[in-house]
């Protein structure tokens, strides 16, 4: 999903991420606060995606469409505007596509389900719980919040496994999800209501010509 072809990337993306990542001055003229629980909202949003492994990044587009407690959505696309994937996130369930590689992923909220999109096991519920400031210490881990600040650590068998940060500003958020392979920097840009109702933005069906994975 956060791929697209070496030839597009390779100059751009080394001049360019770090710029991207540091310019995150723009500021919603509406507050998160001035929009009512039973809207939606669409945020416009910029990511950074580090694969430790290969000493690769990626940075992409997302808007991000989302009603309170409710359900999400994320659209993705490259730098260059390629789209790249489309993933609903329901409270129990978990729908993606992967247009380049032409994958329709569907599974449970269980970190397995996004494996096919990370490469590695991720837990869909730190996503939901980002976006929708859930506590993500009834989820194990070792958290401090104050207002503006979240800073969590995931931990198994006593080792830390992931790392989880959230700033705040003006409605605005910047989070971070790292581990040992991994690293995903996500920054809003802008919060705005989205004036499409729920059947249209949070359904999400297959093409034809997509390969269905379904895991259970």
């Amino acid at each position: 999903m956060f791929k697209y072809t070496k030839d597009s990337k390779s100059v751009f993306l080394k001049f360019i991420i770090p710029l991207v990542l540091l310019v995150s001055g723009c500021v919603s003229e509406q507050k998160i606060e001035d929009i009512k629980d039973s809207e939606i909202v669409h945020v416009e949003s910029k990511a950074l995606i580090e694969d430790k492994t290969k000493s690769d990044s990626n940075t992409v587009s997302i808007d991000l469409f989302y009603q309170s407690n409710a359900a999400l959505r994320l659209e993705v696309s490259a730098v260059l505007g390629i789209q790249l994937g489309s993933l609903i996130m329901l409270p129990n369930q978990l729908s993606y596509a992967l247009h380049q590689q032409k994958v329709f992923v569907t599974g449970p909220l269980i970190s397995k389900t996004l494996k096919p999109l990370f490469k590695q096991e991720l837990d869909p519920k730190i996503i939901w719980s980002l976006v929708f400031d859930k506590d993500l210490s009834v989820y194990g881990y070792k958290c401090k919040r104050s207002e503006q600040q979240l800073d969590c650590i995931g931990l198994e068998n006593g080792v830390q496994t992931t790392v989880v940060k959230e700033n705040k500003s003006n409605g605005l958020k910047k989070m971070t999800i790292e581990n040992s392979l991994f690293k995903f920097v996500w920054i809003y840009k802008s919060i705005k209501k989205h004036n499409v109702s729920y059947n249209e933005t949070f359904v999400l069906k297959k093409p034809e010509e997509y390969r269905l994975i379904t895991i259970k």
